[in-house]
């Protein structure tokens, strides 16, 4: 095994000629300079980017795929470095032989200081911890035994608002009455959960976590002072009566739509009182909702039925109190296109679910981020189906504020696909962070930057392997640069950034050269989107894990090494895997722009803004407009076009 102080040597696995030859590349010559770069120890040619192509390697190698996006299936072992020509080169100024060596050179100098891959096999605790109770709990129980893990169910203390009764679970699993949770300690695979019963404390070993919650449905709130008997949806399906007929009106909570899962409730209620008792039966709402599974067919059974669907404002219909104390509805019915006065005998509300009330406490020990809606589900669309901010704690049903039954089944089924990928036996990982202890000043700044939870602490900081997303933010939040995230270390990229920027500039004119950090889940295939520049362009693309990976140190190496502006662009916050990278990276660019300002430089050579991968067009918009304005600003003292200008 090689040492850190003896650089990796890589291998470059360079393309077709077809393929070089339409980049206006000349085989030959790209072969024998890349051959020549430090670090290269070997050049060889593939004819299909397979696996076999890439010819016999040994366990450490690494490997540079030029013109390559993606690396190729092979051993996590082998590092690999794709050097993407087509999205990079479009957008770099010079021949087009000096770039595509500066992007091999940039790729090779990335491999020969990376560190050696350590792996090891991971073996986790088998065993599945299930917070909650009904049916959601219930299934998700029966699911997991069945597909042979050891099951414990904690179920909270009742609470009095809960709709449904205590779940069914099979015998051999393992029950925890009255469960108050305390900590959760650890990571996925080995978590240690401290729970209270009673007064009796329980710690239980588990691989995982499923929060399901228990279902408390709340009725929408009317705002209505009046005499007219008034039921939630509940105790209407469980006591249907009314007098044959009366007028029955079926409410969707002012104020707010009801979602699929309750209009197909209001549905089914309103055809069972109108088929049963001959009540004329009334559905008002301010969206009849007919998208979901099955609600086009419920809706022309309920007008079967005879169910009139009334469209009322948002904020409900116009109630007007009579003599007697009862309510009279004004609702405007646009097939009879006239306003109709309504004066029920028994009204309906629709309910809707909100969050367990022990699930804020229980978030606050156990270091679960909620959403803006109280329930275990951030408001980020990479979060959807099952997961939470912390790998191997899951939530589904009642805690993730899901309220049907197609939506509960697919999230039982996506929590099971990702325990058993969790829970593999013989899986093997590797470390994603370096710690220099001799640097590590104890501070836990990386403790406190985590976004995932996935270090913890002895004599010094430690990632889980297994619980790291690999975003750096730890990295780059350490004051004295003691963890360096393997595979984008400061010096890597800084590497990068040198082999980029030694192009000499072409042309007698000024044209700013500009730096992008972007992530690689959105910047990365923007770019590679983007319409290619039509004017001159160049645009040194450094990639990041994320962008909250970028630090101070960074932009200003940038702007040292010739870079007359410098752009961060990050994922929307909705759309960041870490839903922190953003505003940390804008946080960093504020910070160097008000240094650049006390130095007399322009903060405007400066400019932070986030997209989404689809987003290649405004990515091109956004550069161009950036080029223009450091353009009118000219080369900064730091240029090594000054004297160009």
């Amino acid at each position: 095994m090689k040492s850190m102080a003896e650089p990796f040597a890589s291998i470059l696995l360079l393309p077709p000629d077809e393929y070089l030859a339409g980049l206006k590349l000349d085989p030959e010559r790209l072969a024998a300079a890349a051959g020549g770069l430090a670090g290269v120890s070997e050049v060889r040619r593939v004819r299909a980017w397979q696996a076999e192509a890439a010819g016999p390697l040994e366990a450490e190698a690494r490997l540079v795929l030029v013109g390559r996006r993606e690396p190729l299936p092979l051993p996590d072992t082998i590092l690999q470095f794709p050097v993407d020509l087509e999205t990079c080169m479009p957008w770099l100024d010079g021949p087009a032989e000096t770039r595509a060596l500066a992007l091999v050179r940039a790729a090779a100098a990335e491999a020969s200081l990376s560190g050696p891959v350590l792996s090891r096999v991971f073996e986790p605790v088998r065993r599945v911890l299930v917070w909650g109770d009904g049916p959601a709990a219930g299934s998700m129980v029966e699911r997991l035994s069945r597909a042979g893990f050891p099951v414990f169910l904690a179920r909270p203390i009742p609470d009095g608002n809960s709709s449904e009764s205590p779940a069914e679970v099979p015998p051999e699993v393992e029950i925890l009455d009255e469960a108050t949770w305390l900590a959760l300690d650890g990571f996925a695979g080995r978590f240690s959960a401290l729970l209270d019963a009673g007064g009796r404390t329980r710690n239980i070993e588990a691989g995982a976590v499923v929060l399901c919650g228990r279902p408390c449905l709340e009725p929408a709130p009317t705002g209505f002072d009046f005499d007219t008997p008034v039921t939630s949806l509940s105790g209407f399906e469980a006591d249907p009566k009314i007098e044959p007929g009366s007028r029955l009106v079926f409410l969707s909570g002012p104020g707010r739509a009801a979602t699929s899962a309750g209009m197909g409730r209001l549905m089914k209620a309103a055809i069972e009182a109108g088929n049963r008792t001959g009540a004329a039966v009334f559905l008002l709402a301010p969206e009849i909702k007919v998208a979901g599974p099955g609600l086009e067919r419920l809706y022309a059974e309920a007008r079967q039925a005879g169910v009139s669907f009334v469209r009322v404002p948002a904020s409900g219909p116009e109630p007007e109190r009579l003599g007697d104390g009862r309510v009279r509805f004004a609702v405007y019915d646009p097939l009879a296109r006239a306003r109709l006065l309504l004066t029920p005998d028994r009204i309906v509300l629709d309910e809707t679910l909100r969050p367990d009330e022990a699930l804020e406490g229980l978030a606050a020990r156990i270091g679960l981020m909620l959403g803006p809606d109280g329930f275990a589900a951030p408001d980020n669309v990479l979060f959807l189906s099952e997961a939470t901010n912390r790998t191997g704690l899951l939530a589904i049903g009642p805690a993730r504020g899901t309220d049907s039954a197609d939506g509960l089944d697919r999230e039982i089924g996506a929590a099971l696909d990702e325990i058993q990928r969790l829970l593999a036996p013989g899986r093997k990982v590797t470390d994603p962070i370096r710690v220099d202890i001799g640097r590590c000043a104890a501070c836990l700044c990386c403790i406190r930057s985590c976004p995932v939870q996935a270090l913890g602490f002895t004599h010094r900081p430690w990632p889980d392997p297994v619980a790291c997303a690999r975003c750096g933010l730890c990295a780059a939040e350490c004051p004295s640069d003691a963890l360096q995230l393997e595979g984008c270390s400061d010096d890597q990229v800084k590497a990068r950034l040198a082999a980029l920027m030694d192009r000499p500039r072409t042309g007698p004119d000024f044209t700013p050269r500009l730096v992008l950090f972007g992530c690689r889940r959105s910047a990365l295939p923007a770019l590679a989107a983007a319409p290619r520049p039509r004017s001159p362009m160049d645009l040194v693309f450094i990639p990041l894990p994320c962008a909250g990976r970028i630090e101070d140190d960074l932009i200003l190496t940038a702007l040292v090494k010739g870079a007359d502006g410098v752009m961060v662009a990050a994922c929307h916050t909705d759309n960041c895997r870490t839903q922190q990278g953003g505003p940390k990276a804008r946080q960093r660019i504020e910070r160097v722009g008000r240094l650049l300002a006390e130095a007399g430089l322009e903060p405007g050579r400066l400019l932070f803004f986030t997209l989404a991968p689809n987003m290649g067009a405004e990515l091109a918009g956004r550069t161009a407009e950036f080029s223009r304005a450091v353009t009118e600003m000219g080369p900064h003292p730091f240029s090594r076009n000054r004297e160009a200008s």
